[in-house]
C-alpha cells in the first residue's frame, strides 16, 4: 500500500511539473502575442499623430487610438506579470527558491542582488547549501533511495513485490 501511494506522489509530481512546464509556455506564446500587439499599437499612434497634424482625423479619433496604444501596453505588461508568475510555479513544482534562506526582506535593492546572485549560482550549476540534519540517524544508509525502500531492478523483482503483474 506505501508502495502505491508512493507511486501515485511521484506521478501527481511529474503531473504538477509538466502542467507548470506547459503554463510557462503558454505564457511566453501570450507574452509574443502582446509584445507584437504592442508594437502595432505603437505603430497605429504614430499614424495617428501624423493624420491628426496633417488635420485629416478628429481629436476624439486621435483619443481613441491612444486608448487602444495604451491598452495594448497594459497586456503587454499583464503577460510578462504571467511569464513570471508562470516560471515562479515552476521553479516551486521543482523545489527551486530562488529566494536565499538568509535574504534581507527589508530592502528591495539589497533583495534584487540577493536574488540575482542565487539565479547566477543555479545557472552556473552551484547548488544552495542544505543544513545538516537535526538528527543524523535521519540520514538514509543508500542516499539513492532517501528512505523510500528499495526499487526493483528487474522484471521478476516488480513482479514479486508487486509493481506490476
Amino acid at each position: 500500500m506505501s508502495q502505491l501511494r508512493r507511486l501515485a506522489l511521484s506521478v501527481s509530481t511529474l503531473a504538477e511539473i509538466h502542467l507548470s512546464d506547459q503554463q510557462y509556455i503558454n505564457a511566453l506564446d501570450m507574452l509574443r502575442t502582446a509584445r507584437d500587439a504592442d508594437e502595432v499599437g505603437r505603430q497605429m499612434e504614430t499614424v495617428a499623430d501624423r493624420v491628426e497634424r496633417a488635420g485629416a482625423e478628429s481629436r476624439s479619433d486621435r483619443v481613441r487610438h491612444r486608448l487602444s496604444g495604451v491598452l495594448a501596453e497594459v497586456d503587454c505588461a499583464r503577460a510578462y506579470a504571467l511569464a513570471h508568475s508562470s516560471l515562479a510555479n515552476l521553479y516551486e513544482s521543482v523545489g527551486i527558491d530562488i529566494v536565499p534562506a538568509n535574504a534581507t526582506t527589508e530592502d528591495l535593492a539589497t533583495l534584487n542582488k540577493q536574488v540575482d546572485a542565487s539565479i547566477k549560482d543555479w545557472l552556473a550549476g552551484r547548488l544552495p547549501e542544505l543544513p545538516p540534519p537535526a538528527n543524523p540517524a535521519q540520514i538514509p544508509s543508500d542516499p539513492l533511495h532517501f528512505g523510500m525502500g528499495t526499487r526493483p531492478t528487474t522484471m521478476e523483482t516488480a513482479r514479486k513485490d508487486g509493481f506490476i503483474n
